[in-house]
């Protein structure tokens, strides 16, 4: 019945089912690359978040007087505040 409906040289199921594997796999590859990219991007965020936390408890230990003038150790989270300290003490 098949040979009459589709002829001799009809196709294979597997030549059927052949590219939608592959794009499966190739999708899968993907998500997964992608997936591992966001994880090391997080990783290196957090890391480098600690590296400026334990920076900011450093200058803390070592100048607490200048720290509290600056408003505690919560104004060198601030970018801004940052700068205009900075920008402060290079003026003299």
């Amino acid at each position: 019945m098949r040979r009459a409906l589709f002829g001799a040289s009809s196709t294979s199921p597997m030549e059927v089912l052949s590219p939608l594997i592959c794009f499966l796999f190739f999708t899968v590859l993907v998500v997964a690359a992608i997936g591992l990219s966001m994880s090391l991007i997080g990783r290196a965020r957090s890391n480098r978040r600690r590296a400026v936390h334990r920076k900011i408890e450093q200058i803390a230990r070592d100048f607490p007087d200048e720290v509290r003038a600056w408003g505690g150790s919560d104004a060198l989270k601030n970018p801004q505040t940052v700068r205009a300290i900075i920008a402060n003490l290079e003026r003299g």
